[in-house]
């Protein structure tokens, strides 16, 4: 488990989750099949690849993932990069995991790797959306539509970066680079 910023970020069992959380009493409520309710904690489940699933849902991955968005539960998918376990850093990859592995849609992948990222890590007032007031950086893809995010895999779509005002990728290739 890891916290930032009053959003607890938590992958694992309801036990374990138990073991190191103490809220309020009737914050939690468990459904007849074990799935755990926080009401009103802040609990985004972060997925990490195609790994972070609680064994007893591993043949059943996408059951999990589509109980936990239809309960109403903001779902974020992360890349866990780190030289030790996960070199994995491509987020159109986890993006593509996130429909092909978790059950998600489109849709549904993209608000977890931006909005929902960013409110994980308690960053939602600043970024994550295109609201007036948010910081924004932006990418721009050379594909047909949002959907070919998922659907067109092995390749590098990003066509340019606008990072903190400056252009940081112009024609798929990095400005300034050394």
């Amino acid at each position: 488990m890891a916290s930032s910023k009053g959003a607890i970020v938590f992958v694992g069992t309801e036990e374990e989750f138990l073991a190191q959380v103490s809220p309020e009493p009737g914050a939690v409520t468990v459904d007849g099949q074990g799935m755990v309710a926080l009401h009103p904690v802040d609990i985004v489940p972060t997925f990490m690849g195609a790994h972070d699933v609680p064994p007893e849902y591993r043949d059943r991955r996408e059951e999990y993932v589509r109980r936990l968005i239809d309960a109403g539960a903001a779902v974020a998918l992360a890349t866990d990069f780190n030289p030790g376990s996960s070199n994995l850093s491509a987020m159109p990859f986890v993006l593509q995991l996130g429909v092909f592995t978790l059950g998600m849609t489109v849709e549904e992948a993209i608000n977890a790797c931006t909005g929902n990222a960013a409110y994980a890590v308690g960053r939602h007032g600043t970024i994550g959306s295109l609201d007036p007031g948010k910081k924004m950086d932006l990418v721009l893809c050379d594909l047909p539509g949002y959907v070919s995010l998922a659907y067109e895999a092995g390749r590098n779509p990003v066509h340019t970066v606008i990072k903190n005002g400056r252009v940081a990728v112009a024609d798929g290739r990095r400005v300034g680079a050394r």
